[in-house]
């Protein structure tokens, strides 16, 4: 069909339906609004995504260790906490006193692992070096030397340690080396460990044993647990069953852990055994039989991965579900009030645990039984805020005197070779370390830096030698003296390098003197405090030195109780905060 006959069909097509339209005529329709879009099926709102669980936080701290009365944590990054006892020193190596606050160990900021002995803390450093305090009877310190010293002590010649070992009852300490050496300082720990040693020798020597996993010391048994997983057995006394050779226990190899109290030795199997080992002739029936080989203990303590033990008859044991249980008299096992959810337990004299979320528990000494519920130990801030500056006067009772220090100078330090009983081709090195060591300083630490200054001990008497630029050697007389025993004692008690240039030393030094009671043989006589110094040294700008010294009263609760004394040049004068008061002293003729 052609175009023109389709467009004639349109238009006959369009009038026929306008005639018969016969509907009225309307307004015009709206164009109607365009129909909205047919909304698709609702797919189901997806389920939105579970918010993940924020990440448990880290504990802070990572271990326990207790001594004798007192307790120490190690935080994760490697600061040490310590609180209890601590008349050596042992929780606060900086202020002793007859008991420590949860205390921060100042200069400790990077120990992988601790060890509580007796009295005396040690700490495994980064460095692999090893770092002590507290008592020093023995030489517990690591120094080769005796005597009671301030502030922290470094181990001679270890430089590879990864781990540390004490024991409450011993005068020894020891460290793991690298590969699994043991050696060990102090007292000889038994006689079958200090066999050919003499009882004055303080050095650092090795363990008899090598490759040493870890050791338990009972009050009469020790064994030891070699890398291989042997366990080896002994008594450090001839009375009763058992030996005082190392014999090889076979039902303890590969123990999981080894832990002892006052009379035997615990060892934790796999699988959950506990068995343990005695030599003495009558242990606690409720533990286990008599006998030398190991047997397991009573069903009350299987089960336990750690344990806490006290004395003669009190054990606490941790489960692997992380709660504690108590072992009465009679050997029934009952739980703990409050202790679930922890990661370690210690004792000896009172319970101690670690959270898993990190929160250290105690419970009271002496509590009766497990129904006593714990504390929480109170955190100290890692850094405390610095104290303000007394207000008050220095009490009268604290005498304090500023005065211009002896110096001499000397252009070598030949005239100190006898002095220290150096060697004749001593090199000045060698002098230093001997005038350290003299004053119970270790060489090379941070009191008794390489380049100096050194403390020394030349006779009685404590000096200061400072090295100069222009060359030689200044040396300031007469900061202390150490004479003990005899009927006028003096003992330099604590020996502080504070700043190397311009110099500032501190020292403090107690003077005894030979009392009385009674006449002829019934005569009782013995040694008491009659003063105590503490001293601070400045260097001036003009190269020369003040002596602040500080007298304190006849008062050991008072003497204990103080912090060491700071000074600052101030004018023509020192200004001094000592004895809980402040004071500007001028400098005396």
């Amino acid at each position: 069909m052609s175009a023109d006959v389709r467009l004639a069909w349109i238009a006959i097509l369009t009038v026929s339906i306008a005639s018969a339209c016969t509907c009225e005529p309307t307004e015009p329709t709206p164009t109607p609004e365009p129909p909205a879009p047919v909304a698709e099926p609702d797919e189901p709102a997806p389920e939105p995504a579970p918010e993940e669980a924020a990440p448990a936080p880290t504990p802070p701290f990572v271990s326990l260790r207790a001594g004798q009365g007192y307790t120490c944590a190690l935080h994760r990054e490697g600061r040490v906490l310590c609180w209890g006892t601590n008349g050596d020193g042992q929780a606060d190596p900086r202020r002793p006193s007859m008991r420590a606050p949860p205390t921060w160990v100042e200069g400790l900021d990077d120990a992988v692992a601790i060890a509580a002995g007796m009295r005396t803390t040690c700490a495994a450093r980064r460095s692999g070096r090893v770092a002590c305090w507290g008592m020093n009877s023995d030489g517990q310190l690591g120094t080769s030397t005796r005597g009671e010293r301030r502030g922290l002590a470094e181990v001679v010649g270890v430089t590879d340690a990864e781990d540390v070992l004490g024991w409450k009852g011993s005068l020894a300490m020891c460290a793991r080396r690298r590969g699994g050496a043991i050696v060990c300082w102090g007292r000889a720990p038994s006689t079958v460990e200090g066999a050919g040693r003499a009882f004055d020798d303080l050095s650092v020597q090795p363990y008899f044993l090598d490759d040493v996993r870890s050791i338990a010391r009972s009050g009469s048994e020790v064994c030891v647990q070699r890398t291989s997983g042997e366990v080896l057995c002994w008594t450090t006394s001839s009375l009763g069953p058992g030996s005082t050779t190392p014999t090889p226990m076979p039902e303890l190899a590969g123990a999981v852990a080894l832990y002892a109290n006052d009379f035997t030795v615990f060892a934790a199997m796999p699988g959950g055994e506990v068995r343990g080992w005695t030599s003495t002739p009558s242990p606690p029936p409720a533990l286990m039989p008599v006998g030398d080989d190991p047997h397991p203990v009573r069903p009350a303590l299987q089960g336990a991965v750690a344990f806490a033990v006290f004395g003669w008859n009190e054990i606490f044991g941790l489960l692997t579900d992380g709660t504690v249980v108590w072992l009465d008299g009679d050997g029934a096992r009952a739980a703990v009030a409050g202790g679930t959810d922890v990661a370690e337990i210690v004792g000896p004299d009172h319970l101690v645990a670690l959270t898993r979320d990190g929160r250290i528990l105690e419970w009271a000494p002496g509590a009766a039984g497990p129904s006593e519920e714990p504390s929480v130990l109170e955190i100290p801030p890692v850094e405390p805020a610095a104290a303000a500056a007394p207000t008050e006067a220095i009490p009268e009772r604290c005498e304090v005197h500023a005065r211009r220090a002896e110096v001499e100078h000397h252009a070598t330090l030949e005239s100190f070779r006898a002095g220290v009983e150096a060697e004749a081709d001593a090199t000045d090195a060698q002098i230093t370390e001997a005038l350290c060591s003299a004053a119970g300083v270790d060489p090379g630490s941070a009191d008794c830096p390489a380049e100096g200054p050194w403390p020394g001990l030349l006779g009685f008497e404590l000096v200061l030698v400072v090295p100069r630029e222009a060359g030689g050697y200044d040396v300031l007389r007469r900061l202390g003296t150490e004479s003990p025993g005899t009927e006028s004692a003096s003992e330099l008690r604590g020996i502080e390098l504070r700043a190397r240039a311009p110099v500032a030393f501190a020292v403090e030094e107690e003077q005894s003197e030979q009392s009385c009671d009674g006449e002829g043989d019934d005569e009782i006589c013995g040694l008491s405090m009659s003063a105590m110094s503490q001293r601070v040294v400045l260097e001036r700008p003009d190269g020369t030195f003040v002596l602040v010294d500080v007298g304190l009263p006849l008062d050991e609760a008072f003497v204990r109780a103080q912090a060491a004394p700071t000074a600052t040049l101030e004018g023509d004068g020192v200004r001094v905060v000592a004895c809980g008061g402040s004071g500007l002293v001028p400098l005396e003729d």
